[in-house]
Parts: C-alpha cells; structure tokens; sequence
C-alpha cells in the first residue's frame, strides 16, 4: 500500500502514536538505518561475497597445508 503524504504529515502521525508504538517504530527505523549504512557504496559483487558461507579455522588450515604440499610437489 503507497500513500501520498507529507512529511509534516506524517510527523504529526507519529506524534499520535502510544510510546510502546513509537518505541517500536524508532527501533525500525533505526534497523533500517543500519542496513543502509552497512550496504551503501557496496557493488552488487560486493554485497553477493558479503552474504556468502565463511569458511572454519579448520577449513582454512586444511587450505593453507594443501598449499604447502602442493608447492612442496611443484619443486621436485
């Protein structure tokens, strides 16, 4: 649902609000705040590798040891 309103319009909306409703509401826009500074300036690439799987500090071990033995392999 989009509706046509102005700001001052809606200032005075909120302004009606019971504050457990207010609360609520600034604790949305404060969310929503943060995921916009978090993603802003962001390429899509950047945001696709940001949402991607990470990997253990046993997965990164096990990458770092291959590598060894492969450079250990290539100089023979």
């Amino acid at each position: 649902m989009k509706l046509e309103i102005s700001f001052e319009q809606l200032v005075q909306l909120v302004k009606q609000l019971p504050k457990v409703e207010l609360t609520k509401l600034k604790d949305a826009i404060d969310d929503l705040i943060i995921s916009k500074k978090e993603t802003d300036g962001l390429t899509d690439f950047q945001k696709f590798l940001l949402k991607g799987p990470l990997m253990s500090k046993k997965q990164i071990a096990i990458i770092k040891d291959n590598h060894k033995r492969i450079n250990k392999w290539r100089r023979k």
